[in-house]
């Protein structure tokens, strides 16, 4: 029993070591990407919209190109409907603008946002834009209806006053 708590003791020890020797000094490694992350929910109940389309695109505003990426939100654990995308900061860092839109089954939004300068430790070297996007209705379908009664009410307006 005593060489098992011994042997946890020098691998917590070594452990820390290791931990103290990245943030204590200079980092062998630096990290230079652009974080965008986000929660996807639905509008009008607020709950987390699981696995649902995303597409980020980056405005990068040193040479005006638009980069995409696609991805879903989260289907399960602490994360479900948050989704996460890495740009390389020469394709996106902060003070760009992020456009971020999100798709489920007929429910679609779209959030912009720019991304900031965020250090979260010593070795990473990390932008970060946080575009959390609701889930509305697309009104496609009902507008198309509309529409279509609209022009036969309408031809019928004509015809009768002829």
């Amino acid at each position: 029993m005593k060489k098992i708590f011994g042997l946890l003791a020098v691998s917590m020890l070594l452990c820390l070591g290791l931990v103290a020797a990245c943030t204590g000094g200079e980092c062998p490694t630096t990290i230079e990407q652009t974080l965008i992350k986000g929660k996807i929910t639905f509008a009008d109940s607020g709950d987390v919209a699981k696995w649902a389309d995303v597409t980020v695109t980056c405005h990068h505003e040193d040479d005006g190109t638009d980069y995409t990426r696609t991805t879903h939100s989260l289907n399960n654990g602490p994360w479900k409907g948050w989704y996460f995308v890495y740009f390389p900061q020469t394709q996106c860092e902060a003070g760009d603008e992020v456009t971020v839109t999100a798709t489920k089954n007929d429910l679609t939004g779209t959030v912009e946002g720019l991304v900031e300068d965020f250090l979260s430790q010593r070795c990473y070297d990390l932008d970060l834009a946080r575009v959390d996007v609701p889930l509305v209705p697309e009104f496609k379908t009902i507008i198309g209806m509309l529409t279509a009664l609209g022009a036969l009410g309408v031809f019928f307006v004509v015809r009768r006053s002829k």
